[in-house]
């Protein structure tokens, strides 16, 4: 671009400043061909340099840690939910920072209840009661008759 700019605004080792790679980076790889040589490229270094590879990453890893949680928390949510991070912290907020059944104040992770045969969300439940639900098979005429044996158990003793 011919502007004078911090060497901050470069990355080491290179002539070009970071935005203007970028840019480039960019139009090279809407280029099909162009980015399967690039995939090609990386994965022959990859496999050249198997130690580099895996410390490159643990780097990475370490340094970006936070922002990887939330990126995949992101895509878990979407993918598995088609909840996004909004919409997921609205259910925590509807439901003041307690589990939907047990009424318990979260402590661990909170589980998404879903209706799994049309996927709609229902609620967030502890892992205790999402699994109860799930073995008595979303089923509420099993879930009274678990209430009803649980009852005459009671004043049996």
């Amino acid at each position: 671009c011919g502007v004078i700019k911090p060497r901050s605004d470069f990355y080491k080792g290179r002539p070009d400043c970071k935005l203007c790679h970028s840019d480039r980076r960019r139009i090279l790889r809407s280029d099909p061909q162009r980015r399967a040589e690039d995939v090609r490229r990386v994965q022959a270094w990859r496999k050249a340099n198997p130690e580099r590879y895996l410390e490159y990453q643990r780097v990475y890893k370490e340094k970006n840690r936070e922002q990887i949680q939330r990126a995949n928390r992101k895509r878990h949510l979407k993918k598995h939910y088609g909840l996004s991070v909004a919409k997921y912290e609205a259910l925590v907020d509807r439901q003041r920072g307690v589990f939907a059944i047990c009424r318990s104040p979260e402590i661990a992770g909170l589980h998404i209840d879903h209706d799994h045969a049309i996927g709609s969300i229902r609620g967030l439940l502890c892992g205790r009661c999402n699994k109860a639900l799930g073995l008595l098979d979303d089923d509420p005429q099993k879930f009274r008759a678990a209430e009803l044996y649980l009852l005459r158990a009671s004043t049996d003793n």
